[in-house]
């Protein structure tokens, strides 16, 4: 929401009339994640019921033990998948983020900054939920590309936010 206010103080500025395709593009980019984020808060939270009913099941036979523990394996591996959803989702957020704060109104930029930390807070908190389930998960072996893509998806939100941070700060003048 605020790299999308900071490209909408941009846009309708007559002295950024050079860069009011960057920052509606910036606009078109930014509304349909804010919106999918927004989605995934729900997601999350139906996610996570479905593991709470899982671990709710009845565990009086060993056929009642068997199927709890293979429908809470089932229920932790999809509640992984609304979090990474989600890092996928706030690392675009950051890289627009990053070309508004590098462009965007001078006026505005501690908001596009502020969006930044938000951004890769998003990322860092959603990486411990999605490493949180893969640890309840049995037979680690197979969440090798589930493991480097989070490491994948925090180093490169350090990067933009670190990127997107600078420049709010250098172009807004801040001491």
């Amino acid at each position: 929401a605020l790299t999308a206010m900071v490209a909408r103080l941009t846009a309708g500025k007559r002295k950024y009339a050079a860069i009011h395709p960057q920052m509606n593009e910036a606009i078109a980019r930014i509304e349909p994640l804010r919106a999918q984020l927004t989605r995934l808060i729900e997601e999350d939270n139906a996610a996570f019921d479905k593991v709470m009913g899982a671990y709710r099941l009845p565990q009086e036979t060993e056929a009642q033990k068997a199927m709890r523990r293979a429908a809470i394996q089932l229920a932790t591996m999809s509640a992984a998948q609304t979090p990474l959803k989600t890092m996928r989702l706030a690392v675009q957020a950051l890289e627009i983020a990053q070309t508004v704060a590098e462009l965007g109104n001078l006026s505005s930029m501690t908001d596009v900054g502020v969006a930044g930390h938000l951004a890769h807070a998003a990322v860092e908190g959603a990486g411990m939920n999605v490493r949180i389930n893969m640890a309840g998960l049995e037979g680690k072996e197979h969440l090798g590309l589930l493991v480097d893509e989070v490491k994948t998806l925090r180093a490169r939100a350090a990067e933009l936010a670190d990127k997107t941070i600078q420049a709010a700060e250098e172009r807004g003048g801040l001491v």
